[in-house]
């Protein structure tokens, strides 16, 4: 018996209208999930982006999330998100273009699992989701693989543990995969346990 079987789920509560997130979220909100109409929206591309420097505010904030300091991080990542889609804009081919999709996964990645540490795993689900789109479609196994880890926790906080599980089996591997009770998840735990955030586990 899997373990989402034995999970009974009712109807949603409504969400409270007073909440604050809904304000404090909105600049990473906008950056994350902009909005999108029947006109086509055309990136304005401008100067040429750092992408070192990039890079560098995504290990600033990778800092900043392991030091616990969610305040710091909430006001950089509507920046850092916007600045990493404005370099995927300008470099649309290419090297560069690789670089500045990694760049952006890497950004996306510190984004969720921020996220998912105040308990927005929607917005977290779909900034990692990108993450690892981003990741494969620069052919960055190690940054998707790390992205994947990030999922694979989303995945658990929301009770979707099947699906975290699926996640985090290598298809090679997966018809290996005996659900022996209490080993049922060692693959949340084994090999791809580098690839996750020890962070990740205190919310």
């Amino acid at each position: 018996m899997k373990t989402s079987d034995l999970m009974a789920a009712g109807p949603p509560e409504p969400v409270r209208h007073d909440d604050p997130n809904s304000l404090n979220l909105r600049e990473l909100r906008i950056a994350l999930t902009p909005a999108i109409g029947l006109v086509p929206v055309v990136a304005a591309v401008g100067e040429e982006p750092d992408l070192r420097r990039l890079r560098r505010m995504t290990r600033d904030n990778s800092v900043l999330y392991f030091e616990d300091s969610y305040k710091s991080i909430a006001a950089d990542l509507p920046a850092l998100i916007r600045a990493a889609n404005d370099a995927v804009a300008y470099y649309d081919s290419g090297e560069e273009h690789a670089q500045a999709l990694v760049a952006r996964s890497q950004a996306l990645q510190v984004a969720g699992r921020y996220l998912t540490q105040i308990r927005q795993y929607d917005l977290a689900h779909g900034a990692i989701r990108e993450a690892i789109a981003d990741a494969k479609a620069a052919g960055d196994q190690l940054v998707a693989a790390s992205s994947v880890g990030a999922m694979c926790f989303v995945l658990i906080r929301t009770d979707r543990f099947d699906e975290a599980e699926e996640a985090c089996t290598p298809r090679r591997d997966r018809s290996r995969v005996v659900p022996t009770p209490g080993v049922r998840r060692r693959h949340l735990r084994g090999d791809h346990q580098e690839a996750s955030n020890p962070h990740d586990g205190d919310a």
